[in-house]
């Protein structure tokens, strides 16, 4: 363990949106392991919009908005305000049914006048409809609850906490940090110009220092942002070693997993293109889809249309318990993404002893340089690569044992250095 003496009594206010094991993907696994590796070199307290009792982390101090007192409240007529921005929102899975009874619910309480944050954060949905709402919120909160400034270094983890770790800068002095794990246009394509894009750029205008999870978030943000090159490092996700294991399947033919949001940016159009490709030339395969989205009853029809619902099998959801247990007994992982800032399951599944097809426009493309590659669109090379895995057993144990190599060299302890060497440059003038 690293000692903290060059620290001494510093402390970083971390901002999050997810953590194990209350979270939607990626995001709360990475806000994990950084803050686990973190911790051996300073002081973390950890703000979430909820906290759980099952989120412990030795050496860091978590603390939920749902811990709040009754009496901190905000407006009313302000959460209906934000609340109207709702469509925008369709990318964290938010149906018009359930913003129309958001909606109506806070209009039934227009006599009240006020909500609790504690109430408002209480909500067991980690996105939900009231996302905008609760991003405001989340920054009202903070200001009333650290206000006084007692940290060192604020680091904000993607657009949720941005307006909340501005108006902490503004308020305490502080220095400001945000980690990009994710950007809107990826969600929503290069030309996404909304409420989520201007947040994001808002952050981007006013922190001191920027973090981006690849090399390819970094070049988009430049880009698509138009932020200066220098105020951007990027410092790649790591992963965790764990047990892992290989198991036996029910299912005849050979498995092709994909896991994700069935959503644009995850490229699902391409994924059964490849499919259809696949199957004409290697029968003996089932792809299995673990995820959900606004995608998945399309994709569900076009599989119905060609003729081809019985090479696939549709998960819905999944725990993280039964994502393990599909990359134990998969032959093949594909990931085709549009647009991936990081791809952190293409490294659960190389642990996992599965070799990859993945989207070059992935950060995780950097790191996993053994994976088979094709840009998004080319669904032939997709389609030859996971033929040649399926049907070779040489070839597949050749990128594998590849693959391995890729895998020692990354740790969340190589992120964590690298992330304190840019808290050294504003805690210690290094």
């Amino acid at each position: 363990m690293q000692v903290k003496h060059n620290f001494e009594g510093k402390r970083i206010l971390m901002l999050g949106w997810e953590f194990p094991p209350v979270h939607a993907g990626g995001l709360g696994i990475a806000c994990y392991g950084l803050a686990k590796a973190t911790r051996n070199f300073i002081d973390v307290t950890l703000v979430l919009p909820k906290s759980d009792p099952r989120m412990q982390l030795d050496g860091v101090q978590i603390f939920g908005l749902n811990e709040l007192p009754e009496s901190l409240t905000i407006t009313d007529p302000e959460l209906n305000r934000l609340n109207g921005g709702m469509p925008e929102l369709e990318y964290y899975q938010l149906s018009a049914s359930a913003c129309d009874s958001v909606r109506k619910g806070y209009q039934s309480q227009s006599g009240l006048g006020r909500t609790s944050f504690k109430a408002l954060f209480s909500d067991q949905e980690v996105y939900g409809p009231q996302l905008l709402a609760k991003v405001s919120a989340y920054a009202e909160a903070l200001v009333e609850a650290f206000g006084e400034g007692d940290f060192d270094l604020i680091h904000a983890h993607d657009w949720m906490t941005y307006l909340a770790g501005v108006r902490l800068k503004k308020k305490t002095g502080k220095p400001l940090l945000i980690h990009v794990h994710a950007l809107e246009t990826d969600r929503a394509g290069r030309d996404a110009r909304n409420t989520m894009y201007y947040i994001e750029r808002f952050g981007m205008q006013m922190c001191d220092r920027i973090i981006a999870v690849s090399e390819y978030t970094r070049k988009n943000i430049v880009e698509l942002y138009n932020v200066l090159p220098e105020k951007i490092e990027a410092i790649h996700n790591g992963i965790d070693p764990q047990q892992v294991f290989r198991a036996e399947h029910h299912v005849p033919e050979k498995i092709v997993a994909f896991v994700g949001r069935l959503t644009h940016q995850k490229g699902p159009y391409h994924l059964l293109e490849t499919a259809e490709k696949v199957i004409r030339r290697f029968p003996n395969v089932r792809f299995v889809v673990a995820g959900t989205g606004e995608k998945m009853k399309e994709i569900i029809d076009w599989t119905a249309f060609k003729g081809l619902s019985r090479h696939f099998l549709f998960t819905g959801f999944v725990s993280r318990e039964k994502v393990e247990q599909l990359l134990a007994v998969a032959d093949v992982y594909f990931m085709p993404s549009v647009s991936e800032p990081f791809g952190l399951s293409a490294l659960e599944a190389a642990q996992f002893n599965v070799p990859c097809v993945i989207s070059k426009q992935s950060g995780v493309a950097e790191m996993l340089q053994h994976a088979l590659q094709a840009d998004y669109w080319d669904t032939d090379t997709f389609a030859d690569h996971i033929v040649k895995l399926l049907a070779d057993e040489n070839y597949h144990r050749e990128v594998l044992a590849a693959m391995q190599g890729d895998l020692q060299h990354i740790s969340w302890d190589d992120a964590a250095t690298r992330v304190i060497k840019e808290y050294r440059k504003f805690l210690l003038n290094e």
